[in-house]
């Protein structure tokens, strides 16, 4: 050291005389930086400055309230993680010096503090804390350390702004965060705290609030039972965290909302969830490249599935006597040709199950083959059993003469008929009957799990009585063409009801984009079908079984149908027969969907008990093709008994793509005049063909009702 600051030292500390402080060099520095020559003694310790900012309050809080408590307990300044470099003031550097030295040496109480301050020179300082600690109540130091030490921590330009009661609280709430629920660990947390000016219970109220809110929602997913819910309700009671009235409230809300939503079939709904499981997330990738969504992707697999389930699969609510024999599905995609149908069906469906079928073939040639050469010249007593024949599982014949045959020889298994384009199916109907009989019969029966041998002229029958039958059928279909075929005259036995339509928009305009080989991200829209073979191999070797719901998703699948059920009465009453006809089969669908739905996202081992999350995926789907059904509805004018201008029939066309419909649409489209096609608008609501929206320039035409009420205009 310089004989300078030897001497600085020296007159610091008044005399020579050695104390508890005398060794090291720590504190010669502390106290040549504290020098009264070099700065003043108000500048040293002036309480008028103290309180400035939040800070240098809980600094002296601290040191007052300590020596109060006749400097017992210094080791809470280390537990907070407190050293002298903490504190701003050298006044408050220096105590904490002394008080750190005299505990080192077990000797630190007020006396010796006091001592060593006078040691130093520094009577002053004795002064001036006494006289702090007559003006002041008991101080709760500890909070104040607390408070030191936190906010030491913030920025400095930050210090002044922050409540240390806010940051005590923050500190509190994020360690209860991780314990909420255990009672222990939260106890600890309290005992931790005592001494701290804070109440507990009221701080961790909205914890609680939050923690019963999430609680709540993974309770409704989880699908408990009464008595499960009961006693979960109990649990979280325990730890006063009220989960049971929340749970009321969002199962109130959520019929509430599901009242409201079902549901407005001119207006397409919302997905709510994910319909395809992320097992499944290449097929996402495959269908966006070609220029499909989920929705119809979904549709045809689960036809596919439908159609290579072995017989006896199906699912039941025996409570209401509503029970599915079988889980048959018919899907028809409705759209333009050159929109991507035959690949989006091929890919996903019939390439990866005929590559299957040929598998199961190629294996069973092996068998017979081997099977010949071991028994070839054995009597017929002595042969071994012979290969069995593997099933049909995909046809493209669907006459009921061949769909017959193949249920009789499929010995338990599910067929899928495959079809690219299904308008000569439809236009075959009948073909046979000439006037008589209705061939749609036996496709309505083969629906509903039964198929009745036909019978013709100079042929044997293939069977005596009936046999039960798993089937699904998938194709497309054009626009115009189902226009000729859908109306009035066609319903009445449920024939097109039991489809599941899917209608592309005719206004959509995409371009694909096929993927490059080398970019690894789309490797797997290259390889789907190989992909989606693995998918169906799965599912071959699932084993029947009877699917039923948990609690909360038979509450859920209850409350749909009773709401639909009301929605087909008054189609009925209000004389839509189409519409009431597609709701009558409401039922059968749905609870179809999500046994299949089921099976889709669980192939290696579908629980027998369906939850609700799956019900709710199965109903949005089918509201979707409810509202595609609504929109073929408007699309066909079959059923009018004048012949429809052709300007009108542009309209209708329109209408079923936009919400409204103004003149300058038709115009820019097909250049008719403005202000005549608006005079269409008011003719044609005149015949119930739509409504008009709207006044003057702005009239428009809508086939939506509900738009009327939403008065856009």
């Amino acid at each position: 050291m310089s004989e300078t600051k030897s001497n600085n030292y020296d007159n610091l500390r008044g005399n020579t005389t050695p104390g508890y402080l005398d060794s090291g060099n720590d504190l010669k520095y502390a106290c040549e930086s504290m020098n009264p020559y070099s700065q003043p003694p108000s500048a040293f310790f002036d309480p008028t400055n103290m309180g400035i900012d939040e800070f240098e309050q809980s600094s002296q809080e601290a040191f007052v309230g300590f020596i109060q408590n006749d400097c017992q307990g210094f080791e809470y300044f280390l537990n907070q993680g407190i050293n002298k470099k903490t504190f701003k003031k050298a006044i408050w550097q220096l105590l904490f010096y002394i008080c750190e030295k005299l505990y080192n040496h077990e000797k630190l109480n007020k006396a010796n503090l006091y001592l060593e301050l006078k040691t130093m020179g520094q009577q002053n300082i004795i002064s001036e804390l006494e006289k702090l600690i007559k003006i002041s109540e008991s101080l709760n130091w500890q909070l104040a350390v607390f408070s030191v030490s936190k906010l030491a921590q913030l920025p400095e330009n930050k210090t002044h702004f922050k409540s240390i009661r806010e940051l005590q609280a923050k500190e509190v709430l994020d360690k209860a965060e991780n314990c909420i629920l255990q009672t222990e660990s939260l106890q600890r947390l309290r005992d931790e705290y005592e001494y701290h000016p804070i109440d507990f219970d009221d701080l961790l109220a909205p914890l609680r609030s939050k923690w019963a809110g999430i609680i709540a929602y993974e309770l409704l997913d989880n699908d408990l039972s009464p008595a499960e819910l009961t006693q979960k309700f109990k649990e979280y009671k325990a730890h006063k965290i009220y989960v049971e009235d929340v749970y009321k409230v969002l199962i109130k809300q959520e019929e509430e909302a599901e009242d409201k939503e079902i549901f407005n079939l001119l207006k397409k709904p919302q997905k709510k969830n994910n319909y395809l499981p992320n097992d499944l997330a290449p097929v996402q990738k495959f269908i966006e490249s070609i220029g499909w969504d989920e929705t119809a992707a979904t549709m045809i697999i689960m036809s596919a599935v439908a159609g290579i389930l072995e017989q006896g699969f199906s699912v039941s609510i025996p409570e209401k006597n509503w029970k599915e024999r079988c889980l048959s599905m018919f899907t028809a995609l409705v759209c333009r040709s050159g929109k991507m149908k035959t690949p989006l069906m091929g890919e996903l469906v019939f390439d990866p199950i005929i590559s299957l079928v040929e598998d199961e073939w190629k294996c069973y040639q092996e068998e017979l083959e081997q099977w010949e050469k071991e028994n070839k010249d054995k009597k017929p007593s002595e042969q071994a059993p012979k290969p069995v024949e593997p099933p049909k599982r995909i046809m493209g014949d669907l006459t009921k003469e061949a769909l017959s045959r193949v249920f009789q020889m499929n010995e338990g298994n599910g067929v899928l008929v495959a079809k690219d384009e299904l308008s000569g199916f439809f236009k075959g109907l009948n073909q046979y009957k000439r006037g008589k009989g209705d061939d749609t019969e036996f496709y309505c029966e083969l629906w509903n799990g039964r198929v009745f041998p036909p019978e013709r002229v100079g042929e044997k029958n293939i069977s005596n009585g009936i046999f039960r039958c798993q089937s699904g059928i998938l194709g497309g279909i054009q626009p115009k063409i189902l226009q000729s075929l859908f109306g009035n005259e066609t319903i009445g036995n449920g024939f097109f009801a039991r489809f599941s339509w899917y209608l592309r928009d005719t206004a959509e305009k995409f371009t694909p984009t096929f993927p490059d080989i080398e970019d690894e991200s789309k490797v797997a829209t290259v390889s789907i079908s190989k992909f989606m073979r693995g998918f169906y191999q799965k599912i071959m070797k699932l084993t029947a079984t009877d699917f039923t719901f948990s609690s909360p998703a038979k509450k859920y699948i209850k409350h749909q149908i009773n709401k639909i059920d009301e929605r087909a009465d008054q189609a009925y009453r209000n004389g839509k027969d189409i519409e009431e006809e597609f709701l009558l089969k409401f039922r059968g669908k749905l609870l179809r969907y999500c046994a299949l739905l089921q099976i889709i996202h669980y192939p290696d081992n579908p629980s027998l008990k369906i939850n609700k999350t799956i019900c709710q995926i199965a109903f949005n789907l089918l509201a979707e093709e409810l509202f595609f059904v609504k929109k073929m509805i408007s699309l066909n004018v079959s059923n009018s008994q004048e012949t429809l201008p052709d300007r009108w029939i542009k309209i209708l066309d329109k209408a079923a793509q936009l919400d409204v419909v103004k003149g300058r649409d038709i115009q820019r489209q097909y250049g008719h005049k403005a202000e005549i096609v608006r005079q269409d608008f008011i003719d044609m609501a005149k015949k119930g063909l739509g409504f008009t929206v709207g006044k003057g320039t702005r009239l428009g035409f809508t086939i939506n009702s509900s738009t009327i009420d939403n008065n856009h205009f």
